[in-house]
């Protein structure tokens, strides 16, 4: 998962790093879709997408048992209540990782989603602990 812009770099560094590994760019109106794309996942590797995408397409992507689920630049998914960090966290998945440099960029909550995803539920649900 990542932002838009940069889905092609990330299909550049794939090739350069990892040129063994299958990549399916799941982006773009003629992207596969439902039935289609859910069958075409195994026969790949690694499998790209942006967050745009991800909540448009969540309800085909969150039916997938993934390996593995990365967040490039998981500032992203900051805002708890947004349709993309809902949408993130709604992928099944063996393991979770986020990936930014800019882990907070204005309050010490904005880190909350980002460690919700990593680690679902570490802090029991949405309602802040005490203590």
């Amino acid at each position: 998962m990542c932002p838009t812009s940069v889905i092609s770099n990330w299909e550049h560094e794939l090739k350069r790093f990892a040129p063994s590994l299958k990549v399916l760019v799941h982006h773009g109106s003629s992207r596969r879709k439902n039935d289609d794309f859910v069958d075409a996942v195994p026969n790949y590797n690694v499998i790209l997408t942006s967050y745009a995408l991800l909540h448009r397409d969540v309800e085909f992507l969150s039916v997938i048992k993934w390996d593995g689920v990365i967040a490039d630049e998981a500032q992203y998914v900051k805002n708890y209540s947004t349709k993309q960090s809902r949408a993130i966290r709604s992928l099944q998945s063996n393991f979770r990782m986020a990936l930014t440099g800019t882990p907070i960029e204005s309050r010490l909550e904005d880190l909350r989603s980002i460690f919700d995803f990593i680690n679902p539920g570490y802090r029991g649900g949405t309602k802040r602990n005490s203590g």
